[in-house]
C-alpha cells in the first residue's frame, strides 16, 4: 500500500491493478461486514502469540444503567473470544465527527454499566436468540467459532469470572482512526489495568469487480501485549493453588483445598481447566456423565454446570437430584428449569459450610442409585 492509500495487485502476466481506498457508503454496511466476518477484528494482531478468535453474541445489544432496569444504550457489537473475554465494539465511519471524542464517553458508559448490570445469563440468551435467528445450533456455534478444544460449560464460567473482575476488551473500529482517538486509546489502554483498549481500521480498497478489505490494529497493541504477559494458559494442582493463595484468605483457601481433596477421592478423575484468567478443577463421575457437574475455581467460587447434562438418562436424574439438594440447602437459588441453568455459588456462601456441600455431592453424585 502506498502513501496515497492504494493497493496494487500484480497478475501472472506482470500487469497491475490499482485498488483505491474507498469510503463505506454507510455505517450499517461496515457494521454488517464485521458481523458477517468477525476475523476482521484482527485477532492475530491483537495477540500474535495466541491469535484471538471471535464469537459474535449479538449486534445492537442493550446495556442498562441499573439493576433490572430497561436498556438505556445500544452497543454496536458484543463478541466473546476463546478465553471468554467480553469484547465490546463500537463502529463509526471516519466522516462521523463523533469519532473524535463523543465515541470515547459512549464506550466508557457501555463498559462501566455492562460489567455491573450484565449477568452472564443475559449474554447467553442474546447468543441463543442470535443463533435461532440465523438457524444455527447454540453449542455448535460456540465450538465452530472458538475451537474444537473448547469446553462450553467451562467457557461460560470464564465469561462470568471475567465480567465480575471487569476483564473486558474495548474496540474502536472505523475505516480510518483519527490521531485524536489513537492518543486516547493509548492512554486508556495504559491506565486501565484489567481492560484492553484497541483501535482497528478496516480499510476498503476497490477497483472494477474487485474489493479488498484490510484490517489494521493502529493503537493499543504494545500495552495489550504487556497485560497478556501475566495471564495463564494451562493449570495443574500446583499452579491452581498458587493462584488461589494470591486470591483468598486462609479460611477460604482451606475450604477450597478440602473440597478439592474430597472431589479427587469421590470422582474418577479431576482434571484442571485451561482458562487463561483463572483456574478450575472439574470432577468427573464416569457412571453419570463425561462432564463435571460442578467446578471449583481458584478465585474461591463453585460453579454448578447443570445445563451440560441433557441426555434424559441417568445423568439427568442425578443432575435434578443434585439441583434439588443444593436448592433445599439454601446454597443457591436455582431456576425451576434446571436443564437450562448454570449457577455460581459465591465463596462466602459455601466455604463456611464446606462439609455440608461435600455431603450433598457424595450422596447425589457418587451414589446415584440410592
Amino acid at each position: 500500500m502506498n502513501s496515497d492509500g492504494a493497493i496494487y495487485l500484480i497478475d501472472e502476466n506482470g500487469g497491475s491493478t490499482e485498488l483505491v481506498q474507498t469510503p463505506y457508503d454507510s455505517e450499517e454496511l461496515l457494521q454488517k461486514l464485521l458481523a458477517d466476518h468477525p476475523h476482521l477484528l484482527a485477532g492475530e494482531q491483537i495477540n500474535p502469540d495466541n491469535p484471538r478468535r471471535w464469537l459474535l453474541v449479538s449486534r445492537e445489544i442493550g446495556v442498562p444503567d441499573q439493576e433490572g432496569g430497561v436498556d438505556r444504550w445500544s452497543l454496536d457489537h458484543l463478541f466473546l473470544d476463546q478465553d471468554g473475554i467480553p469484547t465490546l465494539v463500537e463502529v463509526k465511519r471516519s466522516s462521523d465527527t463523533r469519532i473524535r471524542r463523543e465515541v470515547v464517553g459512549q464506550m466508557l458508559d457501555y463498559a462501566a454499566n455492562a460489567v455491573t448490570y450484565w449477568p452472564v445469563d443475559k449474554i447467553r440468551e442474546c447468543l441463543e436468540t442470535r443463533c435461532a435467528g440465523d438457524g444455527k445450533e447454540f453449542e455448535n456455534e460456540i465450538v465452530t467459532a472458538l475451537g474444537e478444544e473448547l469446553d462450553p460449560g467451562t467457557f461460560w464460567e470464564h465469561v462470568e469470572t471475567n465480567l465480575e473482575a471487569g476483564r473486558i476488551r474495548l474496540v474502536f473500529l472505523a475505516d480510518a482512526i483519527p490521531m485524536e482517538l489513537r492518543r486516547v486509546v493509548e492512554y486508556l489502554n495504559h491506565e486501565m489495568s484489567h481492560t484492553e483498549v484497541v483501535a482497528i481500521e478496516i480499510g476498503q480498497y476497490t477497483a472494477e469487480h474487485i474489493r479488498a478489505i484490510v484490517p489494521r490494529l493502529v493503537a493499543g497493541a504494545p500495552q495489550t501485549a504487556a497485560k497478556r504477559s501475566g495471564l495463564r494458559g494451562s493449570w495443574n494442582e500446583a499452579s491452581f493453588f498458587e493462584h488461589a493463595e494470591s486470591q483468598l484468605d486462609s479460611e477460604n483457601l482451606a475450604a477450597l483445598r478440602q473440597l478439592y481433596s474430597a472431589s479427587k477421592d469421590m470422582a474418577n478423575s479431576c482434571p484442571f481447566g485451561s482458562g487463561r484468567l483463572s483456574g478450575s478443577f472439574n470432577p468427573r463421575f464416569d457412571n453419570l456423565s463425561p462432564r463435571s457437574f460442578y467446578s471449583g475455581l481458584s478465585d474461591g467460587g463453585v460453579y454448578l454446570n447443570l445445563d451440560w447434562h441433557r441426555d434424559g438418562g441417568q445423568q439427568t436424574v442425578a443432575r435434578d437430584r443434585f439441583a434439588q439438594a443444593i436448592r433445599e440447602s439454601g446454597f443457591a437459588k436455582l431456576p425451576i428449569d434446571v436443564e437450562n441453568a448454570s449457577c455460581r455459588i459465591p465463596m462466602d456462601v459455601w466455604t463456611p459450610r464446606v462439609d455440608e456441600l461435600i455431603l450433598i455431592i457424595e450422596k447425589t453424585l457418587a451414589e446415584p442409585n440410592r
